[in-house]
């Protein structure tokens, strides 16, 4: 198991229970200590979302709009300079 916390503001709080943080144990991707983020988003979208999945996912992605951070960086950032 993998510990995640997860902070949710301007506004997307509202559809997760109206809580800003969780504090969750994730099963490990592939028996590694890591987490896949596409993992965590449907994760979160199946067990803490709370109502309106369409506003959080479009596909297997959040939708345009939400920025998402891991370790206070831009994941579309990291992303493209791995």
């Amino acid at each position: 198991m993998v510990k995640v916390n997860i902070e949710l503001s301007g506004g997307l709080e509202l559809l997760f229970g109206n809580q800003k943080t969780h504090q969750i144990d994730m099963p490990a991707d592939n028996g590694n200590k890591q987490v896949q983020l596409g993992s965590l988003l449907v994760w979160a979208r199946d067990n803490l979302l709370t109502e309106r999945p369409e506003l959080f996912m479009k596909g297997n992605t959040v939708r345009p709009g939400i920025l998402v951070l891991i370790n206070d960086v831009d994941w579309e950032l990291r992303w493209h300079s791995a």
